[in-house]
């Protein structure tokens, strides 16, 4: 299981308040069929931009300006980097799909942020068959109080139109394939990692697991 945390930054509706959420990725390299998870979390005692108001554009942020320039895509993810092979060929000229070619592109495709984001739009992501967003609002935070409120996040239409499909804790390990105490930070440790965010004064990784 391979777990990795962060606190993202991201534009909000008022840029004189800052922005930001907790960010889990969470996939099992040796399982072929793995779902590759991103719980997004409002942290509690934030005063920002929430993170259902925001999604467009936390989405565009971790996935077009962050995701792809990390370590989450080492080569042990095989299904996941056949898939990005995939897109970056079909976004290449007809004339240049003979492998060298290819192989040329797409080693651009990785170390080229620019040419990444062109590339691979953030809502392309939610087409993967085994991508999954959630959202949470964890107990304390947001309008359900004491408990857990979980949404799965997809898009309806190529448009980007995100629809939000609200389950309980209890169906975690049916959507995601995985159980709570993989996927759920818990609130003591997301206020630990607010608290450094706000002390760092900048954008915070957080140990993997």
């Amino acid at each position: 299981m391979n777990i990795k945390d962060h606190i993202l930054e991201f534009e909000g509706f008022a840029r004189s308040i800052r922005s930001y959420c907790h960010i889990r990725l969470a996939y099992n390299s040796e399982r072929s069929d793995s779902k590759f998870v991103v719980v997004c979390s409002q942290l509690p005692n934030y005063h920002g931009t929430s993170v259902t108001n925001a999604f467009e554009s936390v989405a565009k942020t971790l996935l077009e300006d962050k995701l792809l320039g990390s370590k989450i895509f080492d080569a042990d993810v095989e299904n996941w980097s056949n898939w990005l092979m995939q897109l970056a060929v079909q976004a290449l000229p007809l004339q240049a799909r003979n492998e060298k070619s290819i192989i040329s592109e797409f080693v651009k495709f990785l170390k080229d942020r620019s040419l990444k984001s062109q590339l691979i739009p953030w809502t392309e992501f939610f087409e993967y068959p085994n991508f999954i967003w959630i959202e949470r609002y964890p107990p304390g935070v947001g309008l359900r109080g004491g408990v857990e409120d979980l949404s799965r996040v997809e898009l309806t239409d190529g448009s980007g139109t995100p629809s939000w499909n609200h389950f309980g804790p209890d169906d975690l390990n049916q959507v995601t394939g995985y159980n709570a105490q993989d996927l759920l930070c818990p609130v003591e440790e997301l206020l630990l990692a607010h608290e450094s965010f706000l002390r760092a004064g900048a954008q915070s990784d957080i140990p993997n697991h």
